[in-house]
């Protein structure tokens, strides 16, 4: 009943906000350069803004989100690039980088050929346009973390957390309008665009941590099973892929440890906890392991790029891997998709989206013993609901 409540309250909340969505702040009296829109603010909107805008018979739903998206888009790229464009010269020649910004720049200019979207037929077209933008995305963020990998050492301390951060932020939030718009064009059943208005947790979390048991045994020979407690039949309306992508990371990540600390009894190695609960603006999500922790430092380090247990990874093993998967799924197509560890970037990208989704991700580690890590999520129809 609260998951119908929460579709139900969430539906009256769009057509609240319709008129908010289909009337922009924009004000242009001629069309602005990509120069003149990096300057220009974003106009950030609330889920039930645009993620529960609904289906009308006629598909006039799918015009209106298009006159928001031809006018949203080209800007928020222009400050995609003007975020890569701010790297430090050195940093920017390296030519995986250069590559990204290219494609960027390409991207923006396919969107930029649009004033307006009138009819159903240009609608289409735009999903379309927009299709093959995201198509190019999982090899764009393998360049970009191969790219910023090697040109680390031409970076200033905390410079490419900081940079990462905001391409991978910007990047998130073209995803998310981009996939919802090409998804309402395909609907399925209990989903409206991308977000599955019934999500239930417990479902979400098994999947994944079958699938990073599946890679564990491929690598390992051998893996904990999973012990859920808490509210496991919470059931809510969420946006699963980005949750997908930050639970199978961190069930990967507890796996791991687990067989690694346990070497001498391979066969008895103690399950990986996770505690479901689930509050009326925010649900949590606890995974313990007894994998043998980390020191205070060593902890705060594991949330930033580049660090790795994997000491036997080079520069070079990352080409050819998608170091940040998409946003919208996880790779890997079987055990064999990659190996366990050694990139660097899973806990701080996990991060990144917990943050962008109104919430956080917290390690705390005990030496010799254990880590807990602790996810904080918003639910999209939450008090002071986080902004795409």
């Amino acid at each position: 009943m609260r998951s119908i409540w929460r579709y139900s309250h969430l539906s009256r909340l769009w057509m609240r906000h319709h008129r908010a969505l289909t009337t922009s702040s924009y004000r242009w009296t001629a069309k602005p350069s990509l120069r003149q829109l990096m300057k220009t603010p974003i106009t950030p909107i609330t889920p039930y803004q645009v993620l529960f805008a609904g289906k009308s018979e006629d598909g006039s739903h799918l015009l209106k989100s298009a006159k928001y998206l031809v006018k949203e888009l080209p800007v928020r790229f222009s400050h995609l690039i003007a975020t890569m464009q701010s790297l430090p010269y050195i940093a920017i020649s390296n030519s995986k980088l250069k590559e990204v910004l290219q494609s960027y720049t390409d991207s923006f200019k396919k969107l930029y050929r649009y004033d307006s979207i009138k009819d159903s037929e240009t609608a289409l077209a735009y999903s379309k346009t927009l299709t093959s933008i995201l198509e190019k995305y999982n090899d764009e963020l393998s360049s970009l973390a191969s790219g910023f990998k090697e040109a680390n050492d031409h970076l200033a301390a905390n410079q490419m957390d900081q940079s990462l951060d905001k391409i991978l932020k910007w990047y998130l939030g073209i995803k998310i309008l981009s996939e919802h718009y090409v998804a309402m064009h395909h609907p399925k059943s209990k989903y409206l665009g991308i977000i599955h208005t019934k999500l239930q947790l417990q479902d979400l979390i098994v999947a994944k941590s079958n699938f990073a048991r599946e890679i564990c045994d491929f690598n390992y020979g051998r893996c904990p099973g999973i012990e859920l407690e808490g509210d496991v039949n919470c059931k809510f309306p969420y946006i699963p892929a980005p949750l997908e992508y930050i639970i199978f990371e961190l069930v990967k990540n507890a796996f791991e440890a687990t067989v690694k600390k346990h070497t001498n009894s391979p066969d008895n190695l103690p399950d990986v906890k996770i505690i479901i609960s689930n509050t009326k603006d925010y649900f949590y999500i606890k995974i313990s392991d007894q994998g043998g922790g980390m020191s205070k430092e060593n902890a705060n380090e594991a949330i930033r790029y580049l660090y790795t247990t994997n000491k036997n990874h080079n520069k070079e093993s990352v080409t050819g891997q998608n170091i940040f998967n998409s946003v919208m799924e996880v790779s890997f197509t079987g055990p064999a998709g990659g190996p366990m560890s050694g990139f660097g970037f899973g806990l701080p990208v996990s991060r990144v989206y917990a943050e962008y989704l109104g919430g956080s991700l917290e390690l705390h580690s005990i030496p010799e013993y254990g880590t807990d890590v602790y996810l904080k999520l918003q639910h999209l129809d939450g008090k002071d609901c986080f902004k795409i």
